[in-house]
């Protein structure tokens, strides 16, 4: 199932190239592809930050890439390479280190100013840049898996970035 899924995002991102592309709803989008991440890319980033990826998001990273998807005026979804990870972290939480959480943060949605936070299990679910790190785990109860919230997404034609 997630080949179908990887195989329809690399066609638009094939196609979109940074610039608009009209999907089946007839809405006008842009697909842009940032880096493709190896094995070695990977294997570095867990040894750096003692985070083992989640085996269903390495394989996106491999398979797809770091890509900004559904954007329409700059605004969309974007997957972060892995070494904008901390980085991110660090500008949406001041204060705070990357190294004493257990969730990563691969996913921004800018049209709503929040992200996807990832646990260890591939589990993931929506936040915004108010709630703080230590209320994560509490307060966040509907984690889902991320396969499942992508092959929405995709199928979706981008309408499904709420369905956690």
């Amino acid at each position: 199932m997630m080949n179908d899924v990887y195989n329809k995002l690399n066609n638009w991102l094939d196609k979109s190239q940074g610039k608009e592309i009209v999907l089946d709803q007839k809405r006008p989008r842009a697909f842009e592809r940032v880096k493709r991440h190896t094995p070695q890319d990977i294997t570095e980033f867990e040894v750096k930050t003692g985070k083992p990826l989640p085996q269903p998001y390495a394989t996106f990273l491999k398979d797809v890439g770091a890509c900004r998807l559904f954007l329409l005026g700059g605004i969309g979804v974007e997957f972060l390479c892995l070494d904008e990870m901390a980085a991110f972290y660090t500008l949406a939480f001041p204060g705070e280190d990357f190294n004493d959480v257990d969730f990563l943060l691969p996913v921004t949605i800018s049209a709503y100013g929040s992200h996807l936070l990832m646990r260890s299990d591939g589990k993931i679910a929506l936040s915004d840049v108010d709630m703080l790190p230590e209320d994560w785990d509490e307060f966040l109860e509907s984690w889902v898996d991320f396969d499942e919230w992508l092959s929405h997404l995709v199928n979706s034609g981008g309408n499904y970035f709420y369905g956690l």
